[in-house]
């Protein structure tokens, strides 16, 4: 409830505001460290079928911001026994790109033919591996014979490689890395050189830019790393979060996915993200989009293409199960039984209400239907003489349901063959806007986007259902909420 005074004249304006409805619940999304289950039904995860993948092996998608194309790898059918051989000396031998006609990506072809994107020759990344892309497509890292390389978009396309200057003489191997969203942390996997010549297991390692080309002398990654090995490294936009594989003794089998948030300066202990992200097989290059509720994952679990396949991972998709009912609106009680005039008249109280309605008498009640901002008008009216007093008060009303969650806007009653429009707007969570709004209708189809149009060519009843998902700090951390509202389509 709300109560607001307010004095004009000898005009005293109370409102009172009274939710139709509790205000609305939103759930923690989330999970815990036990297997084999932590995001339950939240996660669903796609393998990208034959347009993309090939029997031998597909790695690594790197996905433009707008989700029009992707970078990947693909190894040689030839070299799949040597590659089982030495599990993650990785092979390959094409670059390759693929892009989106309406909904599908189309099929897969080398990297170099597209000469807006690389220009210069066909041998630019003949022998190279993309690793990561900045979250706006300008800068992409790639894997080198020596080292790593950075490449940078140009008006003509990606630039040639310029490796980056890193002093990796204390290794023999070293194959993944990541690059955070301002270019000044590499996060990259490495074997240390024994003196015997044997090597250890993979660790992650860190190093920062110091100059132009110049980085620190890579650091261990304490927290992250275990006896087993770590691999694949994979730093969120912000910086804060790390995602990484081992098989480390705990997981599901083969290689799993594990996750650590960054606090206070330091890297939390490691999260296995368990069952549907983990499988018995391996999980490879698990990669948050900066910009989308999906993630990408490379994987040999069954039932794929062959080899290791490419995979698309739904975060939290839209769970449209156990809506609450909207409410009906916000009523609104408004008393002006305080307010004289210094005439001594006797006055009938008009009100506007800012949304085409009216009302009369000192104490009204008014159901707002839809929130948002509204001016209440008070008029009075002398009964004697008939005169009225135009806008005696004026007072900004917003609307806003319940204390935060999903929040539809629309009207109740809509028109036939008419465009109506559907506005998540108002929906807050802990204050926030949301990230994601996903709207479902009676057809099952299902809209991503804070404010949507449908046109109705039946007369019914139609329910509406919004979704809406805020992610926190940290990839496990989300709250979300889901309302329902009933149409009537006439």
């Amino acid at each position: 409830m709300h109560r607001a005074y307010a004095l004009s004249g000898f005009f005293i304006f109370q409102i009172l505001c009274l939710s139709a409805q509790e205000p609305i619940n939103t759930e923690q999304a989330g999970c815990n460290a036990q297997l084999p289950s932590m995001l339950g039904r939240s996660v669903e995860v796609l393998n990208f079928g034959d347009r993309i993948n090939a029997a031998s092996h597909d790695f690594n998608s790197l996905v433009s911001h707008d989700g029009r194309w992707m970078l990947f790898s693909r190894g040689n059918q030839d070299e799949l026994d040597r590659f089982n051989s030495v599990p993650f000396e990785l092979y390959y031998n094409q670059f390759l790109i693929t892009e989106k006609e309406g909904r599908l990506l189309t099929r897969a072809v080398d990297a170099e033919k597209r000469l807006d994107l690389f220009p210069h020759n066909e041998q630019q990344f003949k022998n190279t591996m993309p690793l990561s892309m900045s979250s706006n497509d300008e800068v992409l890292l790639v894997r080198v014979a020596n080292g790593f390389a950075i490449s940078v978009k140009q008006d003509s396309g990606f630039s040639q490689p310029i490796r980056l200057e890193i002093d990796l003489s204390d290794f023999v191997h070293y194959g993944n890395a990541s690059l955070t969203e301002d270019g000044m942390q590499l996060y990259f996997s490495a074997k240390l050189r024994k003196n015997d010549a044997s090597t250890e297991n993979a660790d992650i390692y860190m190093c920062k830019k110091e100059g132009p080309n110049s980085w620190s002398v890579p650091m261990t990654v304490a927290m992250i790393n275990s006896d087993q090995n770590d691999d694949f490294p994979q730093i969120s936009a912000d910086g804060q979060s790390l995602f990484f594989s081992s098989n480390r003794e705990g997981g599901l089998g083969g290689y799993d996915v594990y996750y650590s948030i960054k606090e206070n300066g330091q890297w939390t202990q490691p999260i296995n993200l368990c069952e549907p992200i983990n499988s018995s097989n391996d999980d490879l290059y698990f990669r948050v989009s900066a910009t989308e509720p999906y993630a990408y994952l490379t994987s040999n679990r069954p039932g794929g293409m062959g080899g290791y396949d490419l995979y698309k991972v739904l975060i939290n998709r839209p769970d449209f199960n156990g809506c609450k009912q909207q409410p009906m609106g916000m009523l609104v009680t408004i008393d002006a039984s305080a307010s004289i005039d210094p005439r001594g008249a006797e006055l009938e109280y008009l009100w506007e209400f800012g949304d085409g309605a009216r009302g009369k008498g000192k104490l009204v009640e008014h159901l707002y239907k839809r929130p948002g901002a509204y001016t209440c008008l008070l008029n009075a009216r002398d009964t004697k003489t008939g005169l009225i007093y135009s806008d005696q008060y004026v007072q900004p009303i917003q609307i806003v349901y319940g204390s935060g969650g999903a929040l539809i806007d629309s009207k109740d009653t809509l028109r036939l063959n008419q465009k109506a429009d559907f506005n998540a707007n108002f929906s807050e969570i802990d204050g926030v806007k949301p990230d994601h709004f996903h709207w479902r209708f009676d057809d099952s189809v299902v809209h991503d986007s804070v404010r949507i149009e449908r046109t109705f060519l039946t007369s019914h009843k139609e329910e509406v259902r919004l979704s809406v998902n805020k992610f926190n700090q940290g990839f496990l951390d989300v709250t979300s909420g889901c309302v329902t509202k009933l149409l009537v389509i006439e």
